[in-house]
């Protein structure tokens, strides 16, 4: 009986040798992942902003109003200067916007805002019309391509006399999938 018993044993420890043998005697292999993700970009500048007042007013024979403009160094922003306006002056802003990014852009909105009208005078958006003769509403921009936006300024007869008006404003670009156009 001693030895059905030693026999026993031995066999429940080889079985337990076998399961153990089994659950190391196996092969491995592993397989890798390595990926690099580059993200574009949007980079939207003004790269021309021009005024076709460059001398005699448009429509007329003397040199009275003048527009004047530039670009920050940036191409973020652009200035323009308007010097003695009057009513019935008008010219033509001519504006590029280049996308030096590689992601398609949309513009997202539009705002401006205006100050230093001379008290008393009518709101500044009753005597200066600006009006978008080419280019908008502005569309999809893609990457490394432009698009021109050219804008009729006129004063109108009720234009205040000795006034310095202040606008300021911004054109916001998203990329072009997260922007429903008009």
């Amino acid at each position: 009986m001693e030895t059905k018993k030693i026999m026993a044993t031995f066999a429940v420890l080889m079985v337990a040798l076998m399961g153990v043998g089994y659950a190391y005697a196996h092969w491995t292999d592993t397989l890798l992942i390595n990926g690099t993700i580059n993200t574009g970009s949007i980079n939207v500048k003004y790269t021309s902003v021009t005024c076709s007042d460059t001398g005699t007013d448009p429509d007329y024979t003397k040199d009275v109003g003048s527009c004047t403009t530039g670009i920050s160094d940036d191409g973020k922003t652009f200035t323009f200067t308007i010097n003695n306006a009057y009513p019935s002056y008008h010219f033509l802003v001519t504006i590029v916007i280049k996308n030096f990014g590689t992601v398609p852009v949309y513009p997202k909105s539009f705002t401006y805002q205006t100050s230093g009208n001379p008290q008393g005078a009518d709101p500044v958006e009753s005597w200066l019309t600006v009006t978008p003769q080419i280019g908008w509403p502005v569309g999809q921009i893609d990457g490394g391509q432009s698009t021109m936006i050219v804008l009729y300024v006129h004063f109108e007869e009720n234009t205040p006399q000795s006034a310095t008006v202040t606008i300021t404003g911004s054109l916001t670009f998203w990329n072009w999938n997260e922007v429903q156009p008009p």
